[in-house]
């Protein structure tokens, strides 16, 4: 189901500033105002594309344009923390730390289903402030370490989503994230 920018927009500040995100493991810490992450580090470590759920996902489209993903499948609900992998590789730096603000189209799917539940296509890119108080922290794990022009995909399971999802999300399933970063702020 698409929605249009604003409101889709709107539902996702709404809900990050009025719903806690669920608790799961830290995301890395570290200081704002540091030096980037170097993208090989351990806490920028993609799950192997040859292992895991996440090398089920299957992201379609160009970077920046309408997503769908495809074969869907019931594995995803075995998923206990999020999954990310990296299928474009973007530019050498900077790469997103804690704290940082980064950019990106996005869209997110049901994980039982593959329907799309929201996405930015065909508005603006959306803003995410990489601190698990404001952005759900299967969102902050997908996007740490990204640089511009990188493309993300991500399985996040429902405890490390929306504690209370906003509307037209479901519950109790896992959301799948195809992610292209326009910029990172750090």
């Amino acid at each position: 189901m698409r929605r249009t920018a604003s409101t889709l927009l709107a539902l996702i500040f709404v809900a990050t500033a009025t719903a806690g995100c669920a608790a799961a493991t830290p995301v890395p810490t570290g200081s704002a105002t540091a030096a980037p992450a170097p993208t090989n580090s351990p806490a920028c470590a993609a799950t192997d594309e040859g292992t895991g759920e996440i090398a089920l996902l299957v992201a379609q489209g160009g970077f920046g344009s309408d997503y769908m993903v495809a074969d869907i499948s019931s594995v995803y609900t075995g998923v206990k923390t999020t999954q990310r992998s990296v299928r474009i590789p973007g530019d050498a730096g900077p790469a997103a730390q804690p704290g940082s603000t980064v950019t990106a189209d996005y869209a997110i799917f049901n994980g039982v289903t593959g329907a799309e539940i929201v996405t930015t296509v065909g508005g603006s890119p959306q803003k995410f402030v990489l601190d698990p108080a404001q952005t759900p922290v299967g969102i902050v794990k997908v996007l740490t370490c990204a640089t511009p022009n990188t493309r993300l995909a991500g399985i996040i399971p429902a405890s490390e989503g929306f504690t209370t999802p906003p509307p037209g999300f479901p519950t109790g399933v896992p959301l799948l994230v195809v992610a292209d970063v326009r910029s990172v702020t750090n």
